[in-house]
């Protein structure tokens, strides 16, 4: 429990400062041993030692099942949080800051979360700096629940309806946030760049990226497709077994089942911060471009000659003969990309320039599938109006989970994957991509 009182969090200077550790412990709950990786938020003391911080009780409570990055992330903004206030108390500068000498967390008011976010212009861009503030509004509305903080710290919540058959569902609570608009708090965020983020590719540029991935980069040819046609992060990506997939040639699609196969992929000592799943479930990925089995079956072919293989299920290999880590594969997709861009230079520069310029990774691959979906009108509902509902499904996001019972996803599937077929064959037909792949 977090307790003002029962560790000096402010209070007691004689430490370096507040951090995020992970550490595996041996998990006996439910009559069942397993290993597991929890984070902890921790005071690291000037001689390299640490102790665990009641902080922790806030990750354990209210993101216990969540993946380990977000523990991760979360547990970082509060810590970092918290090391800039005892830097403020250090300093003197701002008296608004003596009070958290005396009154520990229960001194915490919503001026000290505003001079934080003040502080971060320069250092993080403007998605970072409202990624941390929304982060830390969560960790004051749970202060303020428990009675920690006062009216001073107070976020508040509005019933927001929410449309669902179940009649003990509906309405949602939606956190306020108390500086927009408030003019007691002069906040200056950094300047927005998300002209500078690509959030989509042109339908030929995208086939003839998958092609240049088959030619010289086939070891992760595959996983480019599935981020592509089927919206597949690369965490998720890099979890996948040769056995995970289901494939319905004459449907044109493909089930990929999505799980946490760390244990069963990676050897004790793997770095897999990154090779973390949002959720488990069976994930479609579409025909879009007409040449997901094809690629399906070069990468078997291509699994099947290799030299070395340390581990047989693992769909995707890395070049030591191992499963293939997130970070292994951002790395080799970002030869790819880079390659890529200047094999097209010649053909079209403009394009070139864009993709050059502008910031993206494997994640363009869901952004790509987003707007597929939506553009193509696969989402299309009774009244023909685009459907979140239907997005948020085939995208596999944990929204509002009433939607799922009424929103059936096989249905779903086949009803886009119906759609497939004349898009894959029109794909195969189209003479951009057709001119590219001829000039290479």
């Amino acid at each position: 429990m977090i307790k003002s009182k029962s560790e000096e969090i402010f209070k007691d200077n004689n430490f370096k400062k507040y951090n995020v550790k992970e550490i595996n412990i041996n998990d006996y709950s439910k009559y069942q041993f397993k290993e597991k990786t929890e984070v902890l938020i921790v005071r690291e003391n000037k001689d390299g030692s640490w102790i665990p911080s009641q902080l922790t009780y806030y990750l354990k409570s209210q993101f216990n099942e969540c993946s380990l990055n977000t523990k991760m992330k979360t547990g970082r903004f509060i810590a970092n949080f918290i090391n800039y206030i005892n830097n403020e108390i250090r300093l003197g500068y701002d008296n608004k800051f003596d009070i958290l000498k005396e009154k520990g967390l229960c001194g915490l008011t919503l001026y000290h979360l505003a001079s934080y976010i003040n502080s971060l212009y320069g250092k993080n861009n403007y998605t970072t700096a409202k990624d941390k503030e929304n982060t830390l509004l969560k960790f004051y509305l749970f202060l303020y629940k428990l009675g920690i903080t006062g009216e001073e710290a107070k976020v508040e919540e509005i019933p927001v309806p929410v449309s669902t058959k179940n009649p003990r569902n509906t309405v949602r609570y939606q956190m306020v946030n108390p500086f927009r608009g408030n003019p007691k708090f002069a906040i200056e965020y950094p300047p927005s760049n998300s002209e500078d983020v690509l959030k989509d590719m042109d339908e030929d540029v995208w086939f003839a990226f998958i092609n240049y991935a088959r030619k010289h980069y086939p070891h992760i040819a595959l996983g480019v497709l599935m981020q592509i046609c089927g919206g597949i992060r690369q965490g998720e990506l890099v979890n996948l077994t040769i056995d995970c997939a289901e494939l319905n040639r004459d449907k044109e699609f493909m089930y990929v089942y999505i799980d946490d196969r760390q244990k069963e992929l990676f050897a004790r000592g793997v770095d897999t911060r990154y090779c973390q799943i949002k959720k488990v479930r069976n994930q479609p990925v579409f025909n879009f471009n007409g040449e997901l089995f094809d690629v399906w079956d070069e990468h078997m072919e291509y699994l099947k000659n290799l030299k070395k293989r340390t581990n047989l299920s693992a769909l995707f290999i890395d070049a030591y003969g191992q499963p293939m880590t997130a970070q292994v594969y951002q790395k080799e997709f970002h030869k790819l990309k880079w390659k890529f861009i200047n094999f097209i230079d010649s053909k079209k520069p403009e394009t070139a320039d864009e993709l050059r310029v502008k910031s993206w990774g494997s994640h363009i691959g869901r952004h790509i599938y987003t707007n597929y979906l939506i553009t193509n009108g696969l989402l299309k509902n009774i009244v023909g109006h685009n459907d979140p509902k239907l997005l948020m499904i085939l995208r596999g996001d944990s929204n509002t989970k009433s939607s799922e019972v009424y929103l059936n996803l096989d249905s779903i599937t086949k009803t886009v994957a119906s759609e497939v077929n004349v898009i894959s064959a029109l794909a195969k037909s189209i003479k951009i991509r057709n001119d590219i792949d001829s000039k290479e």
